[in-house]
């Protein structure tokens, strides 16, 4: 089952991340970073990213769009490959930053979260 949103996305549906400049999608080999929201208004994503070289702290990755923001602060980890972990935080205005210095150019950074869309 799907349903429309106000945002013209169809929940359910996998959508590529609306990445900023510096950041996008791996491939072809990786899984594209993408959402989704199922029916229970749980917000999924997952796939790789790259980052730029210059990434630094609080660097704002994405937005997403209404309909697709928790109604507070969340806090997700993601896998930079070996034992490197990185830090993320999505805030209700659907800013999705980096909280954690890498500064490695050519890097994948893995996805894999879920949390309750409310705002």
């Amino acid at each position: 089952m799907f349903y429309k949103l106000d945002s013209g996305s169809i929940a359910g549906q996998w959508t590529d991340i609306p990445f900023v400049a510096g950041w996008d999608c791996t491939g072809p080999t990786f899984q594209l970073a993408k959402y989704r929201k199922d029916a229970s208004g749980t917000v999924h994503i997952t796939g790789f990213t790259d980052i730029n070289p210059t990434t630094s702290t609080t660097t704002q990755v994405a937005t997403l769009p209404v309909g697709f923001r928790p109604g507070s602060i969340k806090f997700f980890v993601g896998s930079v490959g070996g034992n490197t972990v990185s830090i993320f935080d999505l805030d209700s205005s659907g800013v999705l930053r980096l909280r954690t210095t890498l500064g490695v150019a050519n890097q994948a950074i893995s996805w894999d979260c879920t949390y309750l869309a409310e705002a």
